[in-house]
């Protein structure tokens, strides 16, 4: 099992790694999900995630069909779908050796959490970070 450190890792570079290693089969943690950071313009990217969440709720029922996910980890987990390809078998089994968390759970607290250099980036342009995101999209926690 591998315990990645998400906090100041940008979504794209960190998903790619994770998604590899989860097609391995290897089991990852990711922890400090909320630390997480998405390059770009912060009013693009609230808009981009606020018209991706309209878009897939049923204009005649909202509260019937595909549900956009407010949680920090789960924002996380939804991305990191997309790139393992969830509808195959190796994709589901996949999903299921993956799990994130929003802290450091205290199971986790006691293992190395390693951070992949790769991801990692101090950005010189704007950025946002998960729990931005999810604040926006209504999550209370």
């Amino acid at each position: 099992m591998t315990v990645i450190d998400g906090s100041g890792a940008v979504l794209g570079r960190l998903a790619t790694n994770v998604a590899k290693r989860t097609l391995k089969g290897e089991y990852v943690d990711i922890v400090n999900a909320r630390e997480i950071i998405i390059i770009g313009k912060k009013e693009m990217i609230f808009k981009k995630y606020k018209e991706k969440r309209r878009d897939i709720s049923c204009a005649v029922n909202p509260y019937r069909g595909m549900h956009f996910p407010r949680t920090p980890e789960g924002i996380v987990k939804w991305s990191l779908r997309g790139m393992v390809g969830h509808k195959s078998a190796r994709g589901r089994k996949a999903m299921k050796c993956l799990k994130v968390h929003r802290g450091i759970p205290e199971s986790l607290s006691k293992s190395k959490a390693i951070k992949i250099n790769d991801a990692v980036k101090k950005p010189d342009k704007a950025y946002v970070t998960i729990d931005e995101l999810s604040k926006f999209l209504g999550f209370k926690g």
